[in-house]
């Protein structure tokens, strides 16, 4: 009778600690309705998962130490980290984190200060700023394994990236000889062919960059002193018309619904800038704009609403489509931006 109960409490034991596992790793994964982002805290960086609706905090995993401004998520739902900066903000890193859906953590070693991550089938490739001049592109097989592909010599400083399956495209300021560095487009085919398109003869500022339908669009400083956004094509990477859009200012440029675009007039020399204005990019007319709480350094759009993040403030807001304000959270410092779903 005693080795019986004996026995009971064995198999009672192993049951507990299966079931214990089994929740390890339900905790791990990450779930497909959750919002998740980057966000640091003295020079640790983290992720952190938050409920879709509330943006209230539901996990918070330490990746490690330095900064980063950008995450990015694969069709398995791992999240890869570039991390730009090492803890004292002075020095370039090399490395990018991969959290895996089990709760792993995957580090590898690519070129300094790596930005922008793709991803095409079971490669991955990764955009790094290196001496801020000359980029180069690694890729990155399934098994990790890791190769630079390619340097893109007087790519010029990167502004933002963006990327269609076959070419990825840039907009950078390009030295054209004696440190006169002018605002640029770059395509660059995966199999080595590199295109240059200068957009003006003046040393003008560039914003952020969206592929859209085949075409790119980019917010470029008017020689007025005023930005501007202007359409390229793809193909030749030449201008096709600007776009009604005539605030001081372009900050971020997302997609939302039915072919239209948010832009932002935030501006990160004077940290201000609280307008989101709507555009529909077929017709040509901005048609709504309203105005977040604090000034929107970061906007997303997920599940028909937007996320405004302020930095500086520490503050996350939601906004519907329609600009009502929803919900003011505090947030940890330094928030990238937001994912829910894969990268397509």
């Amino acid at each position: 009778m005693r080795y019986k109960t004996v026995y009971l409490s064995l198999l009672l034991f192993i049951s507990i600690l299966l079931t214990g596992c089994a929740q390890g790793d339900k905790i791990n994964q990450i779930n497909k309705e959750s919002i998740i982002y980057g966000s640091g805290l003295n020079a640790e960086q983290n992720l952190t998962i938050a409920d879709p609706a509330t943006l209230k905090t539901i996990k918070t995993i330490k990746v490690t130490n330095g900064w980063t401004d950008k995450i990015y998520m694969d069709n398995k739902r791992n999240i890869w980290m570039p991390v730009v900066y090492k803890p004292d903000m002075t020095n370039h890193q090399n490395k990018v984190f991969i959290l895996n859906n089990n709760g792993k953590i995957d580090k590898i070693t690519v070129g300094f200060s790596p930005h922008y991550i793709f991803f095409k089938g079971n490669r991955t490739y990764v955009v790094c700023d290196e001496d801020g001049a000359n980029p180069t592109i690694y890729q990155i097989k399934s098994n990790l394994q890791t190769k630079k592909l390619m340097t893109v010599k007087n790519g010029g400083l990167i502004s933002n990236a963006v990327f269609d399956g076959q070419n990825i495209y840039f907009s950078c300021w390009r030295n054209t000889g004696n440190f006169q560095f002018y605002p640029t487009l770059v395509k660059i085919n995966l199999n080595g062919k590199v295109n240059f398109q200068q957009l003006s003869n003046q040393q003008l500022g560039l914003n952020n960059l969206l592929l859209m339908d085949h075409k790119l669009i980019l917010g470029l400083e008017a020689p007025e002193n005023h930005s501007t956004l202007v359409m390229y094509d793809t193909e030749t990477l030449h201008k096709i018309k600007n776009l009604n859009y005539t605030e001081s200012v372009v900050g971020d440029i997302i997609p939302v619904n039915n072919g239209n675009i948010a832009v932002t007039n935030y501006s990160k020399t004077q940290s201000s800038g609280k307008k989101i204005s709507i555009l529909n990019v077929k017709e040509n007319k901005v048609i709504k704009t309203f105005e977040s709480k604090y000034p929107t350094e970061v906007l997303s759009y997920i599940n028909g609403q937007f996320i405004s993040v302020n930095n500086y403030h520490c503050k996350l807001e939601v906004l519907d489509e329609n600009g009502k304000s929803k919900i003011i959270r505090k947030a940890p410092l330094q928030v990238s931006n937001m994912i829910l779903r894969p990268q397509k």
